[in-house]
């Protein structure tokens, strides 16, 4: 992840902690399936952000470290988690010894890597047959018409919007290309019931989302409580996620 991409979370570290959704308990439970057994190194999570994901894998008793680029988001980090050892670096630049990783993890963060220079970094670091595991918590965009409503209320509202599209577009082929085709890949259900400050909440926490004292903040906001006042049911609705995980050895 470059230093510009890792800035466009400034000022979201608290919206991202508060709002954004753990990873299904079925997800969590294949990811550690995947971690080689024979070892006592740490599972290395790259890009780790406020350690969503390195939280519910140490809450498993696996060893994590945790690298992360924004110095916001790893201060919130080791605000939240003790147990783990959190340490500021990237994708392609880590600074872990040679053969420290008994795996590694990225938690809603390949997308972000220059993948040629991150791989290299991988393959330093990881120790033998060592495997790198991707996850992400995907919106499903037609899943109803609420989905389609929100879908189409993230395009208007945010100019940035369009630059996640094109990359999520990309997203098959730099997986491919990054395991060279060999790879294992399972989907899980998850989802969120957000109330009005919630659903504001989760949508702010967003790369593309505007921060607060622009005039494309002030219109979002009164966007999502449209959205949310004629979608909900008793006061919430439900966001859908696939659950993706992507597993083998580079």
């Amino acid at each position: 992840m470059t230093l510009s991409l890792a800035k466009s979370y400034n000022g979201k570290t608290d919206v991202y902690e508060r709002a954004r959704p753990l990873y299904p308990s079925a997800a969590i439970t294949w990811i550690n399936h995947c971690v080689p057994r024979l070892s006592t190194l740490p599972i290395v999570d790259i890009g780790a952000g406020t350690g969503i994901l390195t939280r519910q894998l140490g809450a498993l008793g696996l060893p994590m470290i945790g690298i992360e680029p924004n110095s916001q988001m790893l201060a919130q980090a080791r605000d939240r988690d003790q147990n783990a050892d959190y340490r500021q670096g990237s994708a392609e630049d880590t600074g872990l010894a040679p053969g420290s990783a008994r795996a590694i993890v990225c938690g809603q963060s390949f997308h972000w890597f220059d993948t040629r220079r991150a791989a290299e970094e991988f393959r330093r670091i990881l120790n033998v047959g060592g495997p790198v595991i991707l996850a992400w918590n995907i919106r499903s965009p037609d899943h109803d018409a609420f989905h389609i409503a929100y879908e189409a209320m993230l395009a208007q509202s945010f100019e940035h919007y369009a630059q996640t599209l094109e990359i999520d577009r990309e997203l098959e082929d730099r997986v491919n290309d990054f395991y060279a085709g060999q790879f294992e890949e399972r989907r899980f259900a998850n989802a969120q019931q957000l109330g009005i400050d919630e659903f504001i909440d989760r949508t702010l926490s967003c790369s593309y989302a505007a921060l607060p004292g622009t005039a494309e903040y002030e219109a979002a906001i009164a966007a999502l409580q449209a959205l949310h006042r004629q979608f909900q049911v008793q006061g919430q609705v439900s966001l859908r996620y696939s659950t993706r995980v992507v597993h083998g050895v580079i």
